[in-house]
């Protein structure tokens, strides 16, 4: 099975963006406005974590613990970045974390996740 870069990338952006959307419409009632913890990173979100500065790192993480109090989002944003790493990796730790992500994607708790894994 041959899995496209670009779109299996571009979908697990989306689904840390729904997530993002719906914590904070749960946790604030709104969706996005400018002074929202979660809408202001949410360019910063789908930036892979190896071209964050350091700068962009804590801002991120400040927001994340303000405006992400069941870590939904920061759990949604790490396997955003696992499945980046597929295809940074060499072949044989790709097919690997390929094998890992099919396990634990479908059975996460996180509905958005479970769905792309699915």
């Amino acid at each position: 099975t041959v899995l496209d870069a670009f779109h299996v990338v571009k979908l697990g952006g989306q689904v840390v963006d729904e997530v993002r959307r719906r914590v904070q419409q749960d946790t604030l009632g709104h969706r996005g406005r400018a002074g929202d913890p979660l809408y202001g990173i949410r360019r910063t979100l789908q930036i892979g974590a190896e071209h964050l500065t350091e700068r962009q790192v804590r801002r991120l993480n400040a927001k994340l613990e303000a405006g992400d109090p069941h870590h939904e989002v920061t759990l949604a944003w790490h396997c955003y970045q696992k499945l980046r790493a597929v295809y940074h990796a060499r072949p044989e730790t790709g097919r690997r974390l390929v094998a890992e992500i099919l396990a634990a994607f479908p059975s996460c708790p996180i509905p958005e996740i479970a769905r792309l894994g699915r």
